[in-house]
């Protein structure tokens, strides 16, 4: 088996694109030269997205399963968890989810949040009832630092 070894990966006109420490952490120029970013930083470190009707997965990524906790509630658990619960999360209705928003005139709410540092808490809402609904199709993102 073959080492490439490496500390910088530089353009042609010789300014550094990539720079790699002696912990293998990577930095890439920003977008827009003037400063750099750790590129571990700025992956993905967990997404899904499930039908929360019947907890039909539709794609994931660490995430091992998903509980039912009540109407409209769910946690997702995840495979690796983070190093703390200052995670960031992001949500949406996934693709599949397009015809339920518009039979519903778009009206949910659905909210993500770290619960713990291996688990997500979905919550999904009717907003002109203010009732929690289990029909639509949830999806997340979270990024920070995985343990």
């Amino acid at each position: 088996m073959s080492n490439l070894l490496v500390q910088n990966i530089k353009h042609t006109n010789n300014t550094t694109a990539i720079e790699i420490n002696s912990s293998a952490q990577m930095t890439v120029k920003s977008d827009g030269g003037a400063t750099t970013i750790s590129l571990q930083q700025g992956l993905i470190k967990a997404a899904g997205a499930v039908n929360m009707a019947t907890f039909g997965e539709i794609a994931t990524n660490n995430v091992s399963s998903y509980t039912d906790r009540d109407t409209g509630c769910v946690y997702a658990s995840l495979s690796n968890g983070f190093s703390n619960t200052s995670y960031t999360t992001v949500c949406g209705s996934s693709p599949a989810s397009i015809g339920s928003m518009a039979t519903n005139n778009g009206n949910r709410s659905m909210i993500v949040s770290p619960d713990t540092t291996s688990r997500v808490s979905f919550n999904n809402f009717v907003c002109t009832s203010g009732a929690q609904d289990d029909d639509p199709y949830q999806a997340f993102i979270a990024t920070g630092d995985l343990a």
